[in-house]
């Protein structure tokens, strides 16, 4: 049957009598899948990826290319997705949106995919039509009633009750039956890249879902679900799914673009689609080894705040994984925790080398990466004249609600102009002071005070990460202040 068109009502009853038990049966693979090392030049690997930061974020989208278009007519690539859309979506933004399942569906085209994919796309207003399309097509399983409006309620991932900004959007996917429903919506400033990214986010969780499909019912867990939740360290279940949905972006360019564009900036979630702005904005590898720590206890970390970290720190992880061994090297561990296996063995099974003995390696990479989108480094850093002392710089700006409990929250460092250009000042000594010019924050403001050598007459700034208290904000979202001379 011809896939990318859209269903009418009618039509969906000649789908839905349709017998899905032999298809059912066939969508999770009997054996375990082991990747092929890849067939690239001058491959990444852990044992030289510290010297290659810089060419992970091509490598991995290069590799998800080769992926999806090596497995495009595998079988379980192949399953049928429907376009469902609302009688009132006029927006071009889901043009070709079968086409980008599709390529996700593809990407990991060796492993258990929904037996068919519906894909509802609908402004609010057409909420109640969708509902009932959806309670007609999807039949003999999960039931997916105020699925339409869900997307649209206060509190949602995205949209608020007023819908205005991201694309709201979810997923799930039937227990007996294995089809996969995305509901899909537009708000006000929807970007047409949300749509195409997140449909893909969207259907890897699907993918994710239908390793352990097979698993749910029969297990402690009712629903696959929750199994696959109780048993995946957190930071691949977001990790693969904002990968996914930057990878089937068209070129590199948009992929190196989306990147850097602020969707990875930390946040942690503060309760139901909250999030909160308290996330570091400062990375060590130490940081980023502590976060795995937290996120490889299965059952718990998805109730905390950190969960969120999975959609910055968790990709960084996946894109690394991805750039040695491609996409489905770690759908491949997901398969086999999903079999009883545990991270070390699985991980192991894929990648010759340990989680205990990779983790020091990937910390490094993803303190080095997220750094690199916070705070972009100068192509030139600062060179003071070797007989210019250290001396102590103190923000008049920039007030921030330090803690010294959480240090890497807020984060400060010195640009100075040379020929007009600024660039980066090495520096140590990082502290944050209690300042009277702060007192209108509650509880008391800090500013910074740093160690730097700087040379006398020299224009300078301070640039800032995290909560701090300051107006001017450059395209990376980092704070400035304005221009001194030392």
């Amino acid at each position: 049957m011809k896939t990318g068109k859209a269903v009418s009502l009618l039509l969906s009853v000649a789908l839905i009598v349709a017998p899905l038990n032999s298809a059912f049966a066939k969508t999770n693979p009997s054996t375990l899948f082991t990747p092929k090392p890849l067939a690239v030049a001058n491959p990444i690997t852990f044992a030289n990826i510290l010297k290659r930061i810089k060419d992970v974020p091509t490598y991995a989208y290069n590799n998800a290319q080769s992926s999806a278009k090596a497995n495009a007519k595998l079988p379980l690539a192949l399953h049928p997705v429907f376009e469902v859309k609302g009688s009132h979506l006029s927006t071009s933004n889901y043009d070709g949106s079968t086409k980008w399942i599709k390529k996700a569906m593809a990407m990991y085209g060796h492993f258990a995919t929904p037996t068919k994919v519906y894909l509802f796309e609908y402004p609010e207003q057409d909420v109640a039509e969708i509902q009932v399309k959806a309670n007609t097509l999807v039949v003999g399983g999960e039931d997916v009633s105020n699925r339409a409006a869900a997307i649209y309620g206060t509190g949602s991932f995205g949209a608020g009750s007023n819908c205005q900004g991201r694309t709201p959007m979810r997923a799930n996917t039937t227990e007996t039956t294995g089809i996969s429903n995305i509901f899909s919506g537009i708000c006000v400033g929807s970007a047409p890249l949300d749509a195409r990214t997140g449909v893909a986010h969207e259907f890897a969780h699907a993918i994710q879902n239908m390793q352990f499909h097979h698993k749910g019912p029969t297990s402690r867990w009712h629903r696959a679900d929750q199994y696959m939740y109780h048993t995946l360290p957190c930071w691949p279940v977001e990790g693969q799914a904002v990968f996914t949905g930057f990878a089937n972006l068209d070129n590199l360019a948009a992929y190196q673009s989306i990147r850097v564009s602020g969707e990875l900036h930390p946040y942690l979630l503060t309760g139901a689609g909250g999030t909160s702005a308290t996330a570091n904005s400062y990375w060590t590898p130490q940081d980023v080894m502590s976060y795995f720590a937290q996120t490889n206890v299965p059952g718990s970390c998805e109730a905390t705040p950190t969960f969120a970290l999975g959609y910055s720190l968790g990709f960084l992880t996946v894109e690394a994984l991805t750039a040695i061994g491609g996409p489905e090297s770690h759908m491949a561990v997901v398969q086999r925790i999903a079999e009883g296996e545990s991270l070390s063995r699985a991980f192991k099974e894929i990648y010759g080398i340990t989680w205990d003995a990779a983790a020091p390696i990937l910390s490094q990479v993803v303190a080095t990466e997220i750094m690199a989108i916070l705070d972009p480094p100068t192509a030139i850093k600062y060179k003071a004249k070797s007989t210019t002392v250290n001396q102590t710089f103190t923000g008049a700006q920039g007030c921030s609600t330090y803690d010294p409990a959480s240090p890497h929250v807020s984060f400060a460092h010195l640009q100075a102009l040379v020929n007009n250009k600024w660039q980066d000042v090495q520096s140590s000594s990082l502290n944050w002071i209690p300042s009277s010019e702060c007192s209108f924050i509650s509880g008391g403001g800090y500013l910074a005070q740093i160690q730097a050598k700087i040379d006398p007459g020299t224009t300078y700034r301070w640039v800032y990460l995290g909560p701090v208290n300051i107006g001017s904000r450059d395209e990376f979202g980092r704070g400035l202040s304005s221009s001194s001379v030392s």
